[in-house]
């Protein structure tokens, strides 16, 4: 049981996505939790030193399969060393949606969780939205709860053109009845290493290497101390409008999305098991040529990670 006193940590501060664990359901505590961090390390290249995670058997017949809930976040600073907790994996129901803070705020889902960007247009559904109605592996969402709805940004009228839009029943409703899970720092495996000849020959060539580099060091910090570089800095974009310059760059791949995440700058696009090489290799290509950064992996299935480029000014 999570800590009465926890910070209970939500989007955007909060990653939670649906991720394939072959035996999830049949480890325990603390393997499920060395799983998770493996898993979002392959999966999303997320890790950290600072990273805090749960992870819960994923709801609905796939149970069984192996997928899990995973949540992370950032223990940083502006949490004064308090433990963490989040209620979003109990609240995940097959086939609804929960959207808090509508028309912006974050969605929550079988896929996982995803912020909403303001839309400056005002009248068309969020990408977000659309991109989480659009996901396939899952069930089909048949209704949409919106908890705190802003009613001046989101009136009763547009609400009903959303609905008939997309078919799916929008409606007002409360945040389900669910039990904090505790976002904790994954185990570490225990690995006790063999000692060999080679082993032994390879510590003394360090020991060697750390001498003459001392040495170096020695010479280096005698000479004059050269001005300093510019810091780079990363800009980082907004998750909406990265989604939409995708979705204009190749429009093919939203038919065959099953879900998308975002996390560190980029967008994790998992894609059908029907989507062939072919279609991926044109699709990156027209992603490059639009001055994204693209990495594609076939296995266990095929799925894109697209960012921003690193721009670099000096400060």
């Amino acid at each position: 049981m999570p800590d009465p006193a926890a910070v209970v940590i939500v989007p955007p501060q909060l990653g939670l996505a649906r991720l394939a664990i072959p035996g999830f359901a049949g480890l325990s505590a603390s393997e499920r939790l060395q799983a998770a961090a493996l898993a979002l390390r392959r999966d999303l290249s997320v890790s950290g030193a600072d990273l805090r995670i749960a992870a819960t058997p994923a709801p609905g017949p796939t149970t069984s399969s192996g997928h899990a809930m995973v949540a992370w976040c950032s223990s940083g600073s502006d949490t004064n060393n308090k433990p963490l907790a989040t209620d979003l994996p109990g609240a995940v129901q097959p086939g609804r949606l929960y959207w808090v803070g509508a028309p912006a705020g974050y969605l929550v889902g079988e896929m996982g969780a995803v912020v909403v960007e303001p839309n400056d247009a005002g009248q068309a559904l969020p990408t977000e939205v659309a991109a989480m109605l659009a996901a396939r592996g899952c069930q089909v969402v048949t209704d949409i709860v919106l908890i705190d709805r802003d009613s001046d940004a989101l009136p009763d009228d547009r609400l009903a053109l959303w609905s008939a839009a997309s078919g799916v029943s929008l409606r007002d409703g409360n945040w389900p009845v669910t039990t904090s899970v505790p976002l904790v720092a994954p185990p570490r495996a225990r690995v006790r290493p063999v000692t060999t000849a080679l082993d032994r020959t390879l510590r003394w060539a360090l020991a060697a290497a750390l001498v003459c580099a001392g040495l170096s060091a020695w010479r280096y910090a005698s000479l004059p101390a050269p001005a300093p570089l510019p810091a780079a800095a990363s800009t980082a974009p907004a998750p909406g409008a990265l989604l939409d310059r995708i979705s204009i760059s190749a429009p093919d791949l939203l038919p065959h999305l099953q879900s998308a995440t975002y996390a560190g700058g980029a967008w994790v696009l998992v894609l059908a098991e029907a989507y062939d090489a072919a279609a991926m290799q044109r699709a990156t290509r027209m992603l490059e040529g639009n001055g994204l950064v693209v990495q594609s992996a076939r296995s266990p299935g095929p799925r894109l990670r697209v960012s921003l480029p690193v721009e670099s000014k000096p400060q």
